[in-house]
């Protein structure tokens, strides 16, 4: 439907049945609109703003499908649900607020949106479903937070301004093609101990050299700088297997994790199990440091200061069940 309605004129969305002018510039959502209904918008290349009501929970399938001239889009708190290619092919929409509360994206939601620059998922978003964010070629920042757990099918394909990725320690499993073409990511920060990464999930990314483990990392770090474990390192290169060191940097080359996947998480395993021994032993340590403090300073306060009298151990059998429980 074609309309007479000026550019500078607002239109007021009220919901269901309404119809649509498709030369609309400007639309503001009625404060009662709970839901924008599959299609409500499609192809409207004029519609320059929208202003989104508080209440609002779901935007249907293709609601702005095409809508050429959208630059921005503030989604309210209430919002749930956006749905499959809601917004994919808006190739001026730079900038897109996503805020937490908002659970689920389908597929292809904002797929070819080639103006967007940076996207920040909040932490109510669990899956990225497939292909949301493929062809955003102009993508340079994502921002992915702790609760996330996985990337689908093509999530972030022929993303090519992307330079990294940083992966929550939620993150459980990357699958095939999610990051496929991305041809200038260049380094992945992976903070999950336990990752699935599929043998396709990196296709064609030329200049992805190498995948880092910097919690992992800095776990290792601290055990070190104790001085109290001198062979640690030694250890960790018995177990390490494909999983390569510098210091207590750990990472894994391209070329490594492409051929060997499952061999890099059983090495990362033996690595963090290591860890972990050394981690109890030093807080157990620690422990018995803080209950022979304790009991000097009562020793103090009574005039009678015994060292070796107030000296108290955690007990052999605890000690040793915890680290035979870890070795």
């Amino acid at each position: 439907m074609t309309s007479n309605i000026s550019a500078d004129e607002v239109f007021e969305y009220t919901g269901e049945g309404q119809s649509i002018p498709k030369d609309v510039v400007s639309v503001r959502f009625h404060p009662d609109v709970i839901e924008v209904n599959d299609t409500t918008f499609f192809d409207c290349k004029d519609l320059e703003k929208v202003v989104l009501n508080e209440g609002l929970q779901r935007i249907g399938r293709f609601a702005f499908h095409n809508c050429t001239s959208l630059e921005s889009i503030s989604c309210p708190s209430t919002l749930i649900e956006i749905g499959y290619k809601a917004f994919e092919y808006c190739n001026r929409l730079k900038k897109v607020l996503l805020n937490n509360g908002l659970k689920e994206i389908w597929e292809n939601a904002f797929d070819s949106c080639s103006a967007l620059v940076t996207i920040s998922l909040p932490s109510t978003v669990t899956y990225i479903s497939n292909g949301v964010f493929q062809y955003c070629v102009n993508l340079r920042e994502v921002k992915l937070h702790e609760g996330l757990q996985a990337i689908g099918d093509s999530a972030f394909a022929c993303c090519i301004a992307l330079v990294t990725v940083s992966l929550p320690s939620t993150v459980t499993h990357i699958s095939d093609y999610s990051f496929q073409d991305c041809r200038n990511l260049r380094e992945v920060f992976i903070h999950s101990e336990r990752l699935q990464i599929e043998r396709c999930s990196f296709t064609r990314c030329i200049r992805l050299s190498i995948f880092k483990y910097p919690s992992i990392s800095n776990r290792l770090s601290k055990i070190i700088q104790t001085g109290h474990y001198p062979r640690v390192e030694a250890k960790i290169d018995e177990v390490r297997g494909t999983v390569e060191r510098r210091g207590s940097d750990l990472f894994v080359s391209v070329a490594t994790m492409a051929e060997v996947v499952i061999g890099v998480q059983q090495s990362l395993d033996q690595i963090i199990k290591l860890i972990s021994y050394y981690e109890i032993k030093e807080a157990t340590t620690l422990f018995e440091l803080a209950l022979w403090k304790s009991n000097l300073d009562q020793a103090e306060a009574a005039n009678d200061i015994n060292r070796d009298v107030n000296r108290i151990e955690v007990p052999g059998p605890v000690k040793d069940t915890i680290l035979q429980y870890l070795s």
